[in-house]
């Protein structure tokens, strides 16, 4: 039987880019490091799976797209490629469609999609049509009775919320209404728009471990965020994973800081994964993932230790080397990034104007200002010239070890002309937060906007690589599975952006890349 993980690894820096400092992030005697692994493919699984579907169908929805189409007619779209990815590519998939504005309206009960069935279902859908008001607590209440209800019973339970704009009616406090959201399922709240209640979405993508959300800024990209949404749900492989690290400590990209163990949710195929660790005692450190099996329920662990003297005495081929060399230098940089957006998103959650969450680290800053509103001016600033500074310090990177088509790295200096968009202009940091959320969880969509778009037009450092007439809405963490079901969910919408759904550059990958070559490490400095 195949490991449900492999490759997992530990590999400490011994040269880090002088430019991006993290003495302020560490302890004195503290080395930076990454924990990597990879899910290797797996076939769809066969279990039921329950998908619950709600879909925002008020006023709004009314709203055309620059082609003429509306909101609506893009979700029935997306909703009916569903369908047919379903009928013809699973055997055991529940599926339930229903609206809300400020009421509820039924469009398809729960029923098993088949290829006998498929046609009428999709008939169901042209009865949607944008009408009242939005009342998310209703929508999320109905999403809460449906899943305790759960007959008949399905182990995996998949909500899809989406809406596109503000809680009119009803409960609208961010707090109350994610806590209606059940403990136990899967639940991705998709943001359709820019006009949406970003502190509502962000408070129901963060309530449990198993919760995310998405940003959809051009609606063009809905059939990318279900398409992966609906092959995470239909190829998972392992539930409730805990990471734990011993004599070391592990990045939490929401509280922004090194902890002992962080809950990921759960893990799906052709995952590969990175996460930074910080450790003062580096061959002491190892890592334990943890999780549940979804085909059997069992406990399953894997545990990964420092590979640095198997990387430094085996015989791995020199691209392998090569791709070693700057791989940590760009888990690093990743993590400056990553760190700079957590800063940014904590000092920007007030409450009652004032900050729930003080940060200590920014530039020249020790502590938070003590007057929020009286040195707003200030922060902003510091937080731009932080980000300039660390923008242009990857660019030069880039540009002195050929690596301007980087995936991973210009996906980085993209992040980086969000946040210094945001902070320019004064905007919502939905664009920042978005961005960080890919980063954090390592998705293969990412939200794109005109918001990473370079503004310092004077700047030549900025001349990384030729114009792209499109922005692309994947990221360094797309993979072949996902990519081919986000075409298929897009199909007939998206075509424009078809060129741009595309494998990565070999970013991210771990210099072990398959098992043979880890196999072959481990047997060159253990050989007589």
């Amino acid at each position: 039987m195949t490991d449900i993980i492999q490759n997992e690894i530990i590999q400490f820096a011994s040269e880090l880019p002088e430019s991006i400092r993290i003495d302020e992030y560490k302890n004195e005697q503290d080395i930076y490091g990454v924990l990597s692994f990879n899910v290797p493919s797996h076939e769809t699984t066969t279990l039921p799976i329950f998908y619950d579907i709600m879909v925002d169908v008020s006023g709004s929805m009314s709203d055309k797209l620059c082609d003429g189409r509306t909101k609506m007619q893009l979700i029935i779209h997306t909703l009916t490629n569903i369908l047919h990815h379903f009928a013809e590519n699973t055997q055991n998939s529940h599926i339930q469609i229903t609206g809300f504005d400020d009421s509820i309206h039924s469009y398809i009960k729960r029923t098993v999609v088949t290829p006998d069935n498929v046609e009428s279902l999709i008939s169901k859908l042209s009865t949607m049509r944008p009408m009242n008001m939005t009342n998310i607590e209703l929508a999320l209440q109905t999403i809460a009775d449906c899943v305790n209800t759960n007959e008949p019973p399905c182990k995996q339970q998949t909500v899809i919320f989406l809406t596109d704009g503000d809680a009119t009616v009803g409960e609208h406090d961010p707090a109350k209404l994610s806590e209606l959201i059940p403990n136990s399922v899967s639940f991705h709240s998709i943001a359709l728009g820019k006009y949406h209640n970003s502190d509502i979405m962000y408070a129901l993508g963060h309530r449990t471990p198993y919760t995310s959300n998405w940003f959809i800024n051009e609606l063009e990209h809905t059939g990318n965020v279900y398409g992966e949404i609906i092959f995470n749900e239909t190829h998972r492989v392992l539930n409730s994973v805990v990471i734990r690290v011993n004599n070391g400590r592990i990045f939490n990209y929401s509280s922004g800081e090194f902890e002992t163990s962080i809950h990921i949710g759960n893990l799906s195929s052709e995952m590969n994964k990175q996460y930074h660790i910080m450790s003062d005692t580096p061959s002491d450190c190892n890592v334990c993932i943890q999780g549940i099996d979804t085909v059997n329920g069992t406990h399953t662990e894997y545990n990964a230790i420092d590979m640095s003297s198997v990387i430094q005495s085996s015989s791995i081929h020199n691209d392998c080397d090569e791709l070693n060399t700057h791989f940590i230098k760009k888990q690093y940089m990743r993590f400056g990034v990553q760190k700079l957006m957590a800063d940014l998103r904590l000092c920007s959650q007030l409450s009652d104007n004032r900050p729930r969450v003080a940060i200590s680290i920014f530039d020249n800053y020790k502590q938070l200002l003590p007057d929020v509103k009286d040195n707003c001016d200030e922060l902003r600033k510091a937080f731009n010239q932080r980000a300039k500074k660390l923008r242009d310090s990857i660019i030069k990177y880039m540009d002195s070890n050929d690596l301007k088509e980087d995936s991973l790295l210009y996906g980085l200096v993209d992040d980086l002309n969000v946040i210094i968009n945001t902070l320019t202009n004064n905007l919502n940091l939905k664009y920042a937060v978005a961005r960080e959320e890919s980063q954090g969880r390592q998705t293969a969509f990412n939200t794109v906007s005109e918001m990473q778009d370079n503004i310092d037009d004077d700047d030549s450092l900025l001349d990384i690589r030729p114009p792209r007439l499109r922005r692309e809405p994947t990221s360094a963490y797309a993979t072949p599975g996902r990519l081919d079901l986000m075409r298929e969910m897009s199909n007939g919408e998206n075509e424009e952006y078809d060129n741009y759904l595309r494998p990565p550059h070999p970013a991210i990958v771990s210099p072990f890349r398959d098992e043979e070559s880890q196999l072959d490490a481990f047997q060159s400095i253990n050989s007589p």
